[in-house]
């Protein structure tokens, strides 16, 4: 591990630094042997986002997160952390092996930037995806390593388990890029509104469970939406398990329906919409919201802070892709510990 390219801490269930390898410690501009005095939380840079990593130890075999880190010299910079659960000879307790794979997000979107316009979301596509299989890569060799290295027939088997997982999480991401890359032709019709979601209700109402409620306002006068039907419950169904997923002990997700015109607070660039006037489905939770790094990268392929098993990252992505595709777009407001609301802008129609 010690020579290994990609930066590996190994840390004790009380997070503190047992192991480093020299690519951690140059990523973090520390000297050799120096990070072994550490708490994983000094590599932190949110409290928040710290706080996201300890109640999934124990109930995932593989944690990524996406968090905002800290070097010794104080600069920030974007990354995932997957923790694996490891049990090694001379420990009597789980330890974990945490690999930093660095987005460098501010640097990559400037060079995004200078791409031609069509080529960008292809290129955050293929940066999100060379991250998670990197994560993925790395959890396997390190648990071959490991099964390599422990002469304990239990042990090895546990390692060939956390290996065997990952190559299993790899085959389910390339599936669903598969789905999200493919040549998928919108049919888009005039919506309305109240229709749709009085036919999309019961599969709503069953996705988030008893423990949360659906509100739902439509202004009297709303216009038709012009969009494909299917790829609009697609949309909202993401945005919806989305809330839901913010607000782990149960809430009200507030939907709502209106007319809105294009301007610099319902789109991301003005240009983005196509039609003057536009109709806004806005769906609002109160749960955790996202620090403003986090509202950054929300739309972004493959950025999520969910557990492996839980999502791939492409749901707001697919969710932006519809809108825009449809002549519309999306837009994200959140604040940390305020909530968050989701809107849907799509050209209307009489």
């Amino acid at each position: 591990m010690r020579a290994a390219p990609t930066p590996v801490i190994v840390t004790t269930t009380d997070r503190k630094i047992i192991a480093a390898n020299r690519a951690a410690e140059q990523l973090f501009g520390h000297a050799d042997g120096e990070m072994t005095a550490l708490s994983a939380r000094t590599l932190y840079a949110d409290e928040y986002e710290w706080s996201l990593t300890a109640p999934r130890l124990a109930t995932s075999p593989c944690t990524t997160v996406a968090v905002t880190l800290l070097r010794k010299s104080g600069e920030l910079f974007d990354a995932t952390v997957a923790i694996t659960p490891i049990t090694a000879a001379g420990h009597d307790q789980t330890i974990y092996m945490e690999t930093i794979t660095p987005l460098s997000a501010s640097s990559s979107r400037a060079e995004t930037d200078e791409i031609e316009p069509h080529m960008q979301d292809a290129v955050r596509l293929a940066r999100g995806m060379a991250h998670d299989f990197n994560n993925l890569l790395a959890i396997i060799t390190g648990n071959v390593q490991l099964a390599q290295q422990d002469p304990r027939e239990a042990a090895r088997s546990r390692y060939l388990r956390e290996a065997e997982y990952a190559c299993t999480a790899a085959s389910r991401l390339t599936h669903r890029l598969l789905g999200f890359a493919g040549d998928r032709r919108l049919t888009p019709i005039a919506i309305d509104l109240a229709d749709a979601f009085a036919a999309q209700w019961p599969l709503l109402r069953h996705a988030i469970g008893q423990t949360h409620t659906l509100d739902l306002v439509i202004a009297p006068d709303v216009r038709r939406a012009f969009a494909d039907p299917s790829g609009l419950e697609n949309a909202i169904l993401n945005v919806v398990l989305n809330a839901r997923d913010a607000m782990a002990s149960g809430g009200t997700i507030a939907i709502s329906c209106q007319n809105t015109a294009p301007s610099r607070d319902h789109a991301v660039n003005t240009d983005d919409v196509a039609s003057d006037d536009t109709i806004t489905i806005a769906i609002s939770d109160s749960g955790t919201g996202m620090t403003s790094r986090v509202k950054a990268r929300a739309f972004d392929p493959f950025f999520s802070t969910k557990d492996p098993h839980r999502g791939t990252g492409l749901g707001l992505a697919t969710v932006l892709g519809f809108a825009r595709q449809s002549g519309g777009t999306a837009t994200i407001e959140t604040a940390l510990g305020a909530g968050t609301t989701v809107s849907i802008v799509l050209p209307a129609c009489d």
